[in-house]
């Protein structure tokens, strides 16, 4: 084997963890500002709330997320967010008034 041929080997990252959402609450009716918050947020190809693909997201950090949240049903709804590494869910942590 040639050393040239030689690679590091591949470090996966870790899947992203949903910790919170402030404001945890918002209108049905959509346009709440919010902060998504969890470790390994970095990556993030797309965010799931309440059943509906968020369009558009920023970034801010590898543990925060703003975006505006889509029309939705009243009620305690699953957030999920997606990289490279895997998908984490938050269950019941931003509602629909």
């Amino acid at each position: 084997v040639c050393s040239s041929d030689l690679q590091p080997p591949s470090v996966p990252g870790n899947p992203p963890i949903v910790l919170g959402v402030l404001p945890n609450s918002g209108s049905h009716t959509g346009g709440t500002a919010v902060v998504l918050q969890g470790l390994y947020l970095s990556n993030a190809t797309a965010i799931n709330f309440g059943g509906t693909n968020v369009t558009s997201f920023t970034v801010t950090n590898q543990n925060n997320i703003t975006f505006t949240t889509p029309a939705g049903t009243v009620g305690a709804i699953t957030i999920t967010v997606t990289t490279p590494y895997g998908t984490g869910q938050g269950v019941n942590i931003f509602s629909y008034t």
